[in-house]
């Protein structure tokens, strides 16, 4: 035993292990000693001191001016709000209104840790009273176009390199309160209330989706669906499409847009198919206010359904492919009177292949078919509108195959520069078996005119293009009991020109006027009308002569008749020339085998005259008497020849007024004529009685 040792009672106690309590005191101040600063700086923070650099970030992006109309406010939580009020992003200069958009007031839940690492998590964003104007300037240029002019050729200071930004994330938002104006010059504006627009993520990184109700003037517009998260719309969180499926609801009528986005940040990379069913075109139509639709009224159409696939496809314009718009039975009565719908279909299978269009239905009493196939859309769209590598169109033919009731028409043939509408030579050809059948369709009655054909070649004269001139070439028309042919041609721009050059190989004018319509009697028991008795009745009557025409137009007019038969008469080796320049018709010459000889004469009217001035010479050296009393509407009882001669002017504006100031000479002269004494009395009778005379003195 060793007696040096103190007994155990008596021995020293061991220190305690104290290295867990002295790991959890520095962990707690690891982790509060951040805490407190992190409070400390948001209890200095001050975020108006900020506020100069996000003004010139947005103005830098946009090129706009930002107007901030209050402090930025800012509530302290672990998940601060900042909030803003009277926020304006101007227009440049040349729009009506001054700014693009205005809001009453923003908040956004912002996520702190997240900033140290140039990241603005969003986790709930509310804009009240957001008023958006969307317009165009004088030259076309939309006001929510931020693309910046190019800066001119070899001057210029470089573009700045582009800062480093935040990327932005948005869990929920919320938009009350907002309207859409869509302004058009000259136009009342289209406003589209927004009352109440809700978007939803599961996560900062999830998809939103959104729920909204609008109005469109008393209409209300819905919208229901998911976008891809925000965050990809500044390039963060990965790399897969970005989804898109909405579905709007308006009069009745809706559409969903479908697909992926393959870079949202900068709206490239798409592939979206939208569909489209609209109960009734009309109530839409009614629904929206002018300014959007211009003016225009939106046919009756029903039942119409659209589907169409849209692709990015690195060019201004997308790829349009599968393109499909379809239409039932439809009452189109308000376009034209007893116009009917049955089908209606539209194929585009692609911008670079030909498009189709069948329709059917009814014009009054009788049927109708219409059956076309025209050039691809893409050859009359400009080549900056498409990618480089698009393929040009296989060919630029036209056909049209129409019907109605027994009538028909065909179109075939091409168009050289269809982005121009020049170089066409079109084939068209026209077979009416009875034209008055046709009557119920025209809602009025047509000539009794039979086995109508008509070809010619629709052209555009010296290749100016079908909206500026057009053109028939090798016409020829026959029908029973006339024939003709010849070219003809009008310009539309600068100013309408006729050249016309017919040839008429006969006509019987007498058998064509027989069959024209008659006026229709008045109803049974209606009353006929008797003239006042300070209205006279007019033997001439006072109808205009077309100034407006003559003065606004040129026309140069060949015409020739091998024959043709009026009043019973025939008349042969006509030919006339007639121009128009400057407001100035002059027809010269004009001649012909009338019945008894031939005739020679011209004739002019000066519309460009305050009154009109006209004037007409004739001259027949030797017409056989006997026909030449039949024209007059005298007994045509006489022998030999008589000599006409006149030589005659006037002043007016109507066929009275002319009447009224006509003056010059008329002489006729008959050698060895014979005439039966019935013609002196008709001719002389009147002024005899009137001198006091029997009239069988003549």
């Amino acid at each position: 035993m060793d007696r040096q040792r103190p007994p155990i009672s008596r021995q020293p106690a061991r220190p305690r292990r104290r290295w867990p309590a002295i790991l959890l005191c520095i962990l707690l101040l690891l982790i509060l000693l951040p805490l407190a600063a992190l409070g400390v700086f948001i209890a200095r923070f001050n975020p108006n001191s900020y506020a100069p650099q996000i003004i010139a970030a947005l103005e830098q992006a946009t090129g706009r001016t930002l107007t901030l109309g209050g402090p930025l406010r800012l509530r302290l939580s672990l998940t601060p709000t900042l909030t803003a009020n009277r926020i304006s992003l101007s227009n440049p200069p040349g729009f009506a209104s001054p700014s693009l958009l205005t809001l009453d007031e923003v908040q956004a839940q912002i996520a702190l840790l997240p900033l140290l690492r140039h990241r603005l998590d969003i986790l709930k964003l509310r804009l009240e009273g957001p008023q958006l104007y969307l317009e165009r300037d004088a030259a076309g240029r939309a006001d929510w176009d931020f693309a910046r002019p190019a800066p001119p050729p070899g001057g210029g200071a470089p573009p700045a390199p582009p800062s480093r930004g935040y990327s932005l994330a948005l869990e929920a938002v919320e938009v009350d309160n907002g309207r859409i104006i869509i302004q058009t010059q000259g136009q009342t504006p289209a406003i589209i209330q927004l009352t109440r627009l809700t978007g939803q993520a599961a996560s900062l990184t999830a998809p939103l989706r959104l729920s909204g109700a609008a109005a469109i003037g008393a209409a209300p517009l819905t919208v229901q669906g998911l976008v891809g998260p925000v965050a990809r719309l500044t390039g963060g969180a990965g790399n897969e499409p970005w989804p898109v499926d909405l579905t709007l609801g308006f009069a009745g009528a809706s559409a969903r847009l479908q697909g992926a986005v393959a870079r949202p940040q900068n709206a490239r990379g798409y592939d979206l198919t939208l569909t489209a069913a609209i109960p009734a075109l009309e109530a839409i139509g009614a629904a929206l206010p002018p300014g959007l639709t211009g003016g225009l009224a939106l046919p009756a159409l029903h039942q119409v359904s659209v589907s169409a696939r849209i692709t990015d496809q690195n060019a201004p314009l997308p790829a349009i492919t599968n393109a499909s718009v379809k239409a039932g039975a439809s009452d189109l009565s308000a376009l034209r009177s007893g116009l009917s719908l049955t089908t209606l279909d539209l194929e585009l299978p692609a911008l670079t292949q030909p498009v189709t269009f069948t329709a059917a239905g009814m014009m009054g009493a009788l049927p109708f078919a219409i059956r076309a196939r025209a050039t691809a859309p893409s050859a009359f769209l400009a080549p900056a509108l498409l990618p480089a590598s698009a393929p040009p169109a296989a060919s630029f033919s036209e056909t049209l195959q129409a019907s109605l009731g027994n009538a028909n028409l065909t179109l075939n043939g091409g168009i050289a520069t269809p982005r121009g509408l020049s170089g066409a030579a079109l084939a068209l050809t026209l077979d009416i078996p009875d034209l008055a059948a046709l009557s119920p369709a025209a809602g009025q009655a047509l000539p009794g005119w039979k086995n109508i054909a008509v070809r010619t070649t629709l052209i555009d004269p010296g290749g100016q293009g079908l909206a500026t001139a057009l053109g028939a070439d090798s016409l020829t028309a026959t029908m029973d009991n006339a024939s003709f042919g010849g070219d003809a041609s009008l310009t539309l721009k600068p100013r309408r020109r006729l050249e016309l050059d017919l040839a008429i190989a006969n006509a019987d004018f007498d058998k064509l006027l027989a069959v024209l319509p008659q006026p229709q009697p008045s109803p049974p028991g209606a009353a006929a009308g008797a003239p006042p008795a300070s209205a006279p009745a007019r033997l001439i009557p006072a109808y205009p002569l077309p100034l407006a025409l003559l003065r606004g137009a040129s026309a140069d007019i060949q015409l020739s008749a091998t024959q043709f038969t009026l009043g019973h008469a025939n008349y042969t080796a006509v030919q006339g020339h007639a121009a128009l320049n400057n407001g100035v018709l002059t027809i010269a010459p004009l001649t012909g085998q009338l019945p008894g000889g031939a005739v020679s004469a011209s004739a002019s009217v000066d519309a460009a005259r305050e009154p009109a001035a006209e004037t007409l010479r004739l001259t027949a050296p030797a017409l056989a008497l006997g026909p030449f009393l039949g024209a007059l509407g005298l007994p045509d009882v006489g022998e030999g020849t008589v000599q006409a001669a006149l030589d005659a002017s006037a002043t007016g504006d109507d066929l009275r007024a002319m009447a009224a100031s006509v003056s010059g000479r008329l002489g006729l002269a008959s050698v060895n004529g014979v005439v039966d004494g019935a013609v002196i009395g008709r001719l002389f009778g009147a002024a005899l009685r009137a001198a006091g005379l029997p009239a069988s003195l003549a």
